[in-house]
């Protein structure tokens, strides 16, 4: 019988490979984190740009001029149809 000290070699580089990929993933994740943040404020800035337009007085006028010529096209729509309905019948 061999009488003696069994040393499991895998736990012992397990330790030294595990900090290893800790580290890497750390990295990684940091640069995730940062290219995420990049686009947050990005996207933040294009929102409130839009914003801003949205309530310019240029883009109130045209929304109130673009929807009163939609009222009007809507009106002589119906008035249109109107007048030729009977004589579809």
């Amino acid at each position: 019988m061999k009488k003696g000290i069994d040393v499991n070699a895998s736990s012992l580089s397990l330790g030294r490979s595990q900090s290893v990929a800790t580290i890497t993933a750390r990295a990684h994740s940091r640069g995730l984190n940062e290219r995420i943040a990049l686009r947050i404020g990005l996207a933040f800035i294009a929102y409130s740009r839009h914003q801003s337009e949205r309530l310019s007085t240029e883009a109130v006028m045209l929304r109130r001029q673009n929807s009163q010529l939609a009222h009007r096209v809507l009106d002589g729509n119906v008035r249109h149809n109107a007048l030729i309905a009977p004589t579809l019948r």
